[in-house]
């Protein structure tokens, strides 16, 4: 009997880990419509807060997010007043009277479920008339449970904003309307110019229209239309000489130094050159001698 309850933990143990919670986000090297970015920064727990005043009370909705991944559980708070494991956005409302606080209501608003849900982060369209220094360049979503026929979903806009550093950079609430959460957040981090190549993450990616410098030589396409002629010579010659060999062997039934494919040819090639220089070098001077001749 111990043996079989000890099994019993064991199984039930292995099939909640096994059990497809929303998978986390690579948010250091994102590739989104062929462009980098380095989302890390935002990778903590955030808290977004609104007030709203029930006289003689007021509730506080709190919502806990982390866009990189799920949100941990805390030990010192109840399990009651958590969202469940796999929650990447949780609303939690906190009742106040007489500055003693309660917990109403705890619902997940991304996430939270066992399907295998992960956030998505796309480039959204923009809209007509729209400033596209104050339009969201990305826009990060992901769905949450349906409950009581409410359909809950978190969006959050993410705003270019080279003056809001990404380390302290927080979302701001827009709005909460039938179970969808939007958010704001500007940060540099979605700003094209701080995008990197993840193979090189020290290194600023290089644009297509991106101009040599001045410290910097530009290549020339002769360099690179000489170099294409000479590896198509090299493979012609590399293709001539194993063919020439291997009909050699199996035709000719030649060995040795025979099985080269016209051998005397490049035995005299070098003697060739040197006399088609001497040519050229005494052409040359005797140009320059003016054509006179020793009688």
């Amino acid at each position: 009997m111990v043996r079989l309850s000890h099994s019993l933990r064991l199984y039930a143990a292995a099939s909640f880990l096994a059990l497809p919670w929303a998978s986390a986000l690579n948010c250091k090297d994102l590739t989104i419509s062929g462009q980098h970015y380095d989302l890390s920064a935002l990778d903590k727990e955030h808290v977004v807060k609104v007030k709203v005043t029930t006289p003689p009370t007021y509730t506080m909705e709190e919502y806990s997010l982390n866009p990189c991944q799920a949100l941990t559980k805390k030990d010192e708070v109840p399990k009651d007043d958590q969202c469940p494991v796999g929650t990447f956005v949780c609303r939690t409302d906190v009742n106040y009277k007489a500055e003693k606080p309660r917990v109403t209501w705890v619902q997940p608003v991304s996430g939270g479920q066992d399907d295998g849900a992960s956030p998505a982060i796309t480039v959204p369209k923009a809209s007509p008339g729209s400033d596209p220094e104050t339009s969201p360049k990305l826009q990060w979503t992901m769905r949450g449970p349906t409950v009581d026929k409410t359909d809950y979903r978190c969006d959050i806009n993410l705003i270019c904003d080279k003056e809001a550093a990404a380390a302290k950079s927080v979302p701001t609430f827009v709005s909460m309307k039938d179970g969808v959460l939007t958010l704001d957040w500007k940060s540099d981090a979605v700003c094209l110019t701080k995008r990197t190549d993840p193979k090189k993450p020290d290194e600023p990616e290089k644009k297509p229209d991106d101009e040599p410098k001045p410290d910097e030589p530009a290549h020339s396409s002769g360099s690179g239309f000489f170099g294409t002629l000479f590896k198509i010579i090299g493979i012609l010659l590399l293709v001539y000489f194993v063919v020439g060999i291997i009909y050699n062997y199996a035709i000719a039934g030649a060995t040795g130094l025979d099985l080269i494919p016209h051998r005397y040819f490049w035995q005299d090639l070098p003697s060739l050159c040197v006399e088609f220089v001497q040519y050229i070098y005494q052409s040359c001077g005797g140009r320059r001698r003016g054509g006179y001749s020793a009688v």
